[in-house]
Order: C-alpha cells, then sequence, then structure tokens
C-alpha cells in the first residue's frame, strides 16, 4: 500500500514538472521579456529546489521513499 502511495506521489510530481515546463515554453514563446525574470526566480520550479535546506515535494517524496525502503514496502 505505502509503496502504491508512493508512487502515485511520484506520477503527481512529474504531472507538475510537465505542465511547469509546458508554461515556461508559453511564456518564453509569448512574453519572451519575461523569460528571463521567470527563469531568475525559477518560478516553474515547483516542485525542487536548488536550496538544499528547502523542503519540496521532490525532498519529501525522497524522505518517504528512504523511511519505508523496499525492505518494509506493502
Amino acid at each position: 500500500m505505502k509503496k502504491e502511495t508512493i508512487k502515485n506521489l511520484q506520477d503527481i510530481r512529474e504531472k507538475i514538472d510537465t505542465l511547469c515546463n509546458e508554461a515556461k515554453e508559453i511564456v518564453d514563446q509569448n512574453f519572451p521579456e519575461q523569460s528571463g525574470y521567470c527563469d531568475s526566480y525559477r518560478i516553474f520550479e515547483m516542485t525542487d529546489s536548488s536550496n538544499r535546506y528547502d523542503t519540496t515535494v521532490a525532498t519529501f517524496i525522497c524522505d518517504l521513499t528512504q523511511m519505508y525502503d523496499e525492505e518494509y514496502l506493502e
């Protein structure tokens, strides 16, 4: 059960990342003057962070995976 739940969270993260990439492409194509601003503030990086101390969806999923390693996952 937990293994399946973690997989679902990973799938959701991938969907969010895909949508963010699509949004970035739309901005790049239609508002190129804003692309630098968006890149500078990493506004399309919603599940991850370049700051290793940030808690993100990615780090949360990683933590869950480590807490419930394969030995304990149902």
